[in-house]
């Protein structure tokens, strides 16, 4: 699949996505391709999304697994 977005790396372990998002240490990794439904296909993208969120807010995530080839929303809360 042509899956525009931004591979997960990485996860805080205490974050709201530990558990939630598969990292490449985890499993096949997955790919973040929207955050409040907003795009993110780019790491600047991504800083930019990440920057205007706020504690406390209720976020959705909508994420791309490469193993399963399948979309899937997670909603996190933003520490």
């Amino acid at each position: 699949a042509d899956v525009q977005g931004v591979v997960v790396t990485g996860v805080d372990e205490r974050g709201p996505s530990a558990g939630r998002v598969v990292t490449a240490a985890t499993g096949a990794p997955d790919v973040l391709v929207a955050i409040e439904g907003v795009a993110v296909r780019t790491p600047a993208e991504l800083e930019g999304a990440v920057a205007r969120l706020r504690a406390g807010e209720v976020v959705t995530l909508r994420l791309y697994n490469t193993e399963a080839r399948s979309h899937r929303v997670e909603r996190v809360v933003v520490r």
